[in-house]
């Protein structure tokens, strides 16, 4: 007994975190905010936890109210690859209502932000790197590899939990309300399946329930999302639709290969370059734009002006994406991607809209170190766990039927979805107040979610000068 007292006392010391300091935490594009920040020590190799230490860095949003409960909000990021130290300006905003009664934690998982970042980035930018053969971009990955700080193989969305929970021990909280975003729902549920009634409750936004296998249906999901575009394209008046979006797109995808480069200027830098929008290119920007609301409004004025012959517009989009990645550590996106999604992807169909990324992960994972997971990693496992799930009808990546197989694992739940919207919803309408009513008392079927009904997308830009009057 006195033995195992004497473990714990030293296990506590080890993981204690150490005094919080005032910090400024930004991101490109994004206004800074004000915390407090600090760091927690753990094992690097959770297989061999003597052997070596890891600092996993997260910043707190001081609760605003006079009084404080003792189960902090954890914001969990997406990606892979995002740190939350990184979207504090998102969270802030999200998380405004819920946060005065609660310190809102933003952690930064292994391999991101503060916490060892693994980027495999060389500066270049979207165009040229879009432009990259496989073989090029296996080449460059595997000199990354080889020069990475931490190695790629001790990232596993479950190795990202116990540095969780060693992080709960640290702060000292009985318990943790968990927010997680997209990818961050994976290790939400990860946590909450590995420690059993340490999550008082659980936000989930753009659900990865442990079923998912991240990219076996992007290729029909991105579809989806776009042709529900294109269904509210053909109802507004004045939408420039000469054909179906998606019929549009494969005209513009079989006219890519013989499109030369254009001159245009970068929209961030004002640097003048020349690019090319080929097939890559073509899907990649598609594809991205369909995650916001902000972008998808554009979308259908852009891809009339490419048929047009003007593909300039459509070119500057892809630029902007290099903000967006700037924020996502590439090396610890691949470092899970390969590990727990690579391996169970099929073959994918290579006629489909969206197609390549099956292709382009398995390219990637042959040469990039990775751990294995067992195949029952993707076993969704029940959870008594309170859940708010959301979920956005026009999400092309995780839509609403990924938010109801989790909500079969989740019988004390809610699923909450929002019709014509994107990618994360905790930021649209009245979703902040119903996190923030959720938060306080986490019953799923006392939660009036009526208000979500109002929750709608941005009006179509029909031109360059937006919505119609």
């Amino acid at each position: 007994m006195a033995a195992d007292l004497a473990t714990l006392v030293i296990w506590s010391a080890l993981t204690a975190a150490p005094p919080l300091t005032p910090c400024v935490l930004t991101s490109p594009g994004l206004p800074a905010t004000r915390a407090r920040c600090g760091a927690v020590e753990v094992p690097k190799d959770r297989a061999a936890p003597g052997v070596g230490r890891l600092s996993i860095g997260y910043a707190v949003l001081e609760a605003t109210g006079d009084r404080t409960a003792p189960d902090p909000i954890v914001v969990l990021p997406g990606g892979p690859g995002q740190a939350g130290t990184e979207v504090a300006a998102i969270v802030e905003a999200a998380l405004d209502r819920a946060r005065k009664d609660r310190d809102v934690v933003l952690f930064d998982p292994r391999g991101t932000g503060r916490s060892g970042k693994l980027s495999c980035s060389d500066g270049a930018d979207i165009a040229t790197r879009l432009a990259r053969t496989l073989e090029e971009e296996r080449a460059r990955l595997a000199r990354c590899a080889g020069a990475l700080p931490l190695d790629p193989r001790l990232i596993t969305t479950e190795a990202i939990a116990r540095d969780l929970e060693d992080l709960r021990i640290a702060l000292g909280a009985e318990r943790l309300n968990l927010v997680g975003i997209s990818y961050g729902t994976r290790l939400a549920l990860t946590y909450d399946r590995l420690f059993p009634g340490r999550a008082r409750a659980l936000v989930l936004d753009g659900v990865v329930p442990a079923s998912m296998v991240i990219g076996e249906h992007a290729a029909k999901d991105a579809e989806a999302a776009l042709a529900l575009l294109d269904a509210r394209c053909a109802k507004t008046p004045g939408c420039p639709r000469r054909e179906p979006l998606p019929d549009l797109l494969r005209t513009l995808l079989q006219r890519a290969p013989r499109a030369g480069p254009v001159a245009l200027v970068h929209p961030t830098t004002g640097k003048r370059l020349n690019a090319s929008l080929d097939r890559r290119t073509l899907i990649a920007v598609v594809r991205l734009m369909l995650y916001a609301e902000e972008s998808a409004a554009l979308l259908p004025t852009l891809l009339a002006q490419a048929d047009a012959g003007d593909v300039a517009p459509l070119l500057a989009q892809a630029l902007l994406a290099e903000r967006l990645e700037a924020g996502v550590a590439d090396g610890m996106q691949l470092a899970v991607l390969c590990a727990e999604d690579q391996p169970f992807l099929g073959a994918g169909d290579a006629e489909a809209l969206f197609a390549g990324f099956e292709a382009e992960l398995q390219s990637a994972c042959s040469v990039f170190p990775h751990a294995a997971v067992p195949p029952t990693f993707h076993d969704d496992v029940p959870s008594p766990t309170p859940a708010l799930l959301l979920s956005g009808e026009a999400d092309p990546v995780t839509p609403p039927a990924w938010g109801d197989a989790a909500a079969r694992a989740l019988p004390r739940s809610v699923h909450v979805k929002a019709s014509g919207v994107a990618h994360n919803v905790v930021v649209r309408g009245c979703a902040p107040e119903l996190v923030a009513r959720f938060l306080a008392r986490p019953d799923p079927a006392a939660l009036d979610v009526s208000c979500a009904a109002r929750i709608g997308p941005l009006p179509l830009f029909i031109d360059a000068l937006g919505p119609a009057p």
